[in-house]
């Protein structure tokens, strides 16, 4: 798999809810940041700190705005919908901004 592949295969399984598939594609030494928190590193980071971020969260729409691809590295911009079951405003949809190196 190319780069590419890899962060669409990442993102496809993260917007089912698929943490044992999308943490396959994630590398030991990689560092996520996820807005004020401190960073985390590798899949168990990851997991450690999204789990919680998605236990509410029924359903996900990932809108792709823009992708660039220079050197095997991947930029990415999307739009993050989620639906929670509990919130009866908007439907119990919110969305954020995302960008992923």
């Amino acid at each position: 798999m190319n780069t590419l592949e890899i962060v669409t295969a990442f993102s496809t399984a993260m917007e089912a809810m698929d943490f044992d598939e999308a943490l396959k594609y994630v590398a030991d030494d990689v560092e996520y940041r996820n807005g004020p928190n401190p960073p985390v590193h590798g899949p168990d980071g990851i997991r450690k700190e999204l789990e919680p971020f998605f236990a509410p969260i029924v359903e996900n729409r990932f809108e792709i705005l823009r992708t660039v691809v220079k050197d095997g590295v991947v930029f990415s911009e999307r739009r993050d919908h989620h639906r929670v079951a509990f919130d009866p405003k908007a439907d119990g949809w919110f969305t954020l901004p995302v960008t992923g190196v």
